[in-house]
């Protein structure tokens, strides 16, 4: 290593890696700003209990991870009252869905996660939450 002729070879090591790590990190840090618009909206969702089963469409479907620490997947409905509301879902399977789908949605328990994935388009504008099954209707 021409660059860093002084170092011993496990610090050239470091000092590479470290830079690596900067340039790979740097295109996928989310401004801060960002950050605390996302918290101030969902500090504004109203959660409430989905007492049966409803119809609608998937307006947006944000798909959540299970794992070490699962978050919950996030699906904006349109229902078949004209009613838009959040569905908060933790699935650890393959289910996907995309917009314009016909889903049913059922009531559930409140979920065991670290909270829900959230989406650009409708933190803000979308504020009657609950916690939901998403099934598509074929």
């Amino acid at each position: 290593m021409i660059l860093f002729p002084y170092l011993t070879m496990q610090r050239r090591l470091l000092v590479l890696l470290f830079s690596f790590l900067g340039i790979g990190c740097s295109s996928h840090r989310i401004p801060y700003h960002l950050i605390k618009r996302r918290t101030k909206c969902r500090a504004t969702w109203i959660y409430f209990k989905l007492e049966h089963q409803i119809h609608g469409r998937v307006l947006s479907y944000a798909k959540g991870y299970c794992g070490y620490a699962a978050v919950a997947s996030n699906t904006i409905v349109l229902t078949s009252a004209h009613d838009t509301i959040r569905v908060v879902e933790l699935n650890c399977d393959t289910k996907s869905f995309i917009k314009s789908d016909s889903i049913l949605v059922a009531p559930i328990n409140k979920p065991d996660s670290t909270g829900a994935i959230l989406d650009t388009k409708f933190d803000c504008t979308v504020k009657r939450t609950c916690y939901a099954k998403v099934s598509k209707i074929l």
